[in-house]
């Protein structure tokens, strides 16, 4: 009596590598012996895009068709094979919602007098792996809603990830009061668009996603937190095709309670693992947070020509006869701001200077020609005229550059927003309020100390 045999199909490799042949063999298990007019494989490859059942696009990738003549076939195991070579361009195997790449291999066995065998196989397809050097590795951040909101700056040792590989980095807080952080979690998410290459897409949406919490806590200030996230294996690489494409972030987000989550987002780049063992990735990563801003002060120091205390982080050096120190401090409303601190010989006039309050309607002002300034600031001095060579029209042009300002007889206290991304940031915003320090300390010292003021 005739049967239809059993098929078990086995691949080699076990996934098809575009611009490489795909070794098929197909076993037969037959129960009796039976007559076969024919033996066909056909593989097919279909890549469809579309978001409706009237929009959509269809391109055939590979169709190649094995096909084998008359045969019985012996009871147990009869084995066939073919090698079908898959296109150098072949996008890989991918479902998703509105962009699908399917690849399947179509066995028939034709018996005469009896029923046919038909059954359809899974071929799983992936671009062929190309090691490469890491990227030169970079510091993210998160954008501030508002000047002193959370702020977290992370790296991480390489943009490419290799499916089943793993990335690592490093992630540091800042602001932490300004926001109710209850976790921290790494986030893998993939995004999915259809449309002509080189053209806007016609429309995207959200693919695979994984997540793993990095910290299971709200943050210290200050703090820096590693972490390793492996990446799945069987996740889809990063690629485009000719009607649709697959793109993936990273993204190291802050839990917010009551409020809006905080996220650093990343591009990167999903490949094929390389084989013979996964790319080894970068062992030292560069700094982020207090140690990254150490280096950077440090560089901006020396272009600025300062001395730069680590341990306090702090900028120092002298003009005229004042002795000037520069420390950032954060404000939870104005952001990180520059500080700097002169400290003279006391000058005996009763001076002081400072942002006006309503309290001061009343008081009595320095007889000043700047209808700005004395809008902004309430100054007094015992002695007026020595008082006007120290708030001299520089000094007093210099002083719109700062957002707090406090002078007395034996110093001065200015603070200016400043921006740690770069030493050219810092350089940048610094040199301003070097210049606006420097001139006041001039000011200061062309006055001379009352006699006999203690």
């Amino acid at each position: 009596m005739r049967f239809r045999p059993d098929v078990a199909l086995f691949l080699r490799p076990a996934v098809a590598i575009a611009g490489e042949e795909v070794l098929v063999e197909a076993v037969l298990k037959s129960r009796s012996e039976t007559p076969v007019d024919s033996i066909t494989m056909t593989l097919r490859g279909l890549e469809t895009a579309g978001y409706n059942s009237t929009s959509y696009s269809r391109r055939n990738i590979v169709a190649q068709r094995a096909a084998f003549g008359p045969r019985k076939l012996e009871p147990g195991d009869n084995r066939v094979s073919a090698r079908f070579p898959i296109p150098p361009d072949a996008p890989p195997s991918y479902r998703g919602r509105i962009f699908v790449v399917d690849y399947e291999l179509e066995l028939e066995v034709r018996i005469p007098w009896w029923l046919d065998r038909h059954q359809k196989f899974v071929v799983p397809v992936n671009r062929r792996a190309v090691p490469a050097e890491p990227a030169p590795p970079k510091v993210y951040c998160n954008r501030q809603r508002t000047p002193g909101a959370l702020y977290m700056e992370a790296t991480l040792d390489d943009v490419r990830i290799e499916q089943g590989g793993a990335v690592a980095g490093v992630v540091s807080f800042a602001n932490v009061a300004s926001a109710r952080v209850k976790r921290v979690e790494l986030v893998f998410h993939a995004r999915e668009s259809i449309g002509t290459p080189g053209a806007p897409p016609l429309a995207q949406f959200d693919g695979a996603t994984y997540v793993s919490t990095i910290l299971d806590r709200a943050p210290k200030e200050g703090e820096d937190a590693r972490f390793r996230v492996a990446f799945p294996a069987d996740a889809v690489i990063s690629f485009e095709s000719h009607h649709g494409r697959v793109d993936w972030t990273i993204s190291i987000v802050a839990r917010v309670s009551f409020g809006e989550d905080v996220p650093i987002t990343v591009p990167i780049k999903v490949v094929p693992a390389t084989r013979g063992g996964r790319q080894r990735r970068r062992a030292e990563l560069p700094p982020v947070g207090r140690e990254r801003r150490a280096a950077v002060l440090h560089a901006a120091a020396r272009r600025l020509d300062l001395e730069f205390d680590a341990e306090r982080e702090e900028l120092r050096s002298t003009a005229a006869n004042a002795t000037m120190s520069i420390r950032l401090e954060p404000h939870s409303d104005k952001g990180l701001l520059a500080i700097t601190e002169l400290v003279w010989p006391a000058l005996g006039l009763d001076l002081v200077l400072r942002e006006r309050r309503w309290t001061d309607a009343f008081a009595e002002d320095l007889a000043v020609d700047d209808a700005a300034f004395r809008k902004r600031f309430h100054a007094a001095a015992r002695d007026p005229e020595r008082a006007g060579v120290v708030l001299d029209d520089a000094v007093r042009a210099s002083l719109a550059a700062f957002t707090e300002v406090e002078i007395d007889d034996e110093g001065a206290m200015l603070a200016r927003p400043i921006s740690v991304q770069s030493v050219d940031t810092v350089v940048n915003d610094l040199e301003p309020g070097l210049a606006a320090a420097r001139s006041l300390a001039e000011a200061a010292s062309r006055v001379a100390p009352t006699i006999g003021y203690r």
